[in-house]
């Protein structure tokens, strides 16, 4: 309602309106006036968004863990979820609807029955503008908490799509990538082999490296038991320490360059007998194309 109508209503302080937005996070806008004793109720401002964004740059920022819907790092498990902050109404009295529904003949009233009339209203408009500025800021604070929520629902649905795309098997190309179709020609489908092709050969990489460690490990751990026996053998027979046999050292770790070293030969005798069954000589001695054969047949 304009604050216009109400030019004649006395000014109550806003502290007595809603005592209970003393809340220590998201606090409403309102609060923020009840500081200033000169605040009138009646007095009129404007609707604008900053409130929502001040509560949410001032409070949330407050916190330890308040920049962390705002930053791009990923959700953890230990990141705490803001409980929500349910307010009830204000102690205000309530104001009395049925006070408008008099019967209004100015004849039959007095002057000061009309002035008591008319001041009676003012003071019921006045607990209605009460309760509406107090309902403006608990939509306030509820309106942020939205906010903060699906802020944190968002990097909850981050984290769940980078752990679905992980599941996914590495070994299969999606004939119909989200239900549409595609060509076996097509080039993002041949990168999408040729990809799967090289996660595999690193896959394979690693698993040698692992089994070649392994190796390494049990001849050196074998090798040391043996070394071991032949010092205790020297000993019983009374050979000087300086003469015994030196320990044996145990080999480095492979590299993922040597691992290539290792199984190049294995590959390219793979590769000449791949290509020794599918190429065919003729009697003449020359190589016959399968594909222009398959064709010509």
């Amino acid at each position: 309602m304009p604050s216009g109508h109400l030019g004649t209503i006395p000014e109550q302080p806003e502290q007595d309106v809603n005592p209970s937005l003393s809340f220590p996070f998201l606090q409403s806008s309102c609060s923020h006036h009840s500081r200033t004793p000169t605040h009138s109720v009646n007095r009129s401002t404007p609707y604008t968004p900053s409130n929502i964004i001040r509560i949410l740059i001032s409070h949330p920022s407050a916190t330890n863990t308040g920049s962390f819907p705002l930053s791009n790092s990923l959700l953890k498990s230990s990141a705490p979820i803001q409980a929500p902050i349910i307010e009830s109404l204000p102690d205000i009295p309530s104001s009395d609807w049925d006070a408008g529904n008099l019967p209004f003949e100015p004849k039959e009233y007095t002057k000061d029955k009309l002035a008591e009339i008319i001041r009676t209203l003012a003071q019921e408009l006045t607990l209605v503008q009460a309760h509406l500025l107090a309902c403006d800021g608990m939509i306030t604070q509820l309106q942020a908490q939205l906010i903060i929520q699906n802020i944190h629902l968002l990097k909850m649905n981050t984290v769940l799509v980078e752990k679905e795309k992980g599941k996914e098997g590495e070994g299969c190309l999606k004939l119909y990538p989200g239900g549409f179709s595609c060509l076996l020609t097509d080039d993002d489908f041949i990168a999408l082999q040729e990809e799967a092709v090289e996660k595999r050969n690193k896959h394979a990489v690693l698993e040698e490296q692992k089994c070649q460690w392994d190796i390494i490990r049990q001849q050196h751990n074998k090798a040391g038991k043996t070394h071991k026996a032949e010092c205790a053998k020297l000993k019983s027979l009374g050979v000087k320490r300086s003469s015994w046999l030196k320990a044996p050292k145990r080999k480095r770790k492979p590299t993922v360059d040597d691992i290539h070293h290792l199984t190049a030969p294995v590959l390219q005798n793979l590769l000449d007998v791949e290509g020794e069954e599918s190429g065919e000589e003729s009697e003449d001695g020359k190589e016959i194309d399968s594909e222009k054969e398959f064709w010509k047949d």
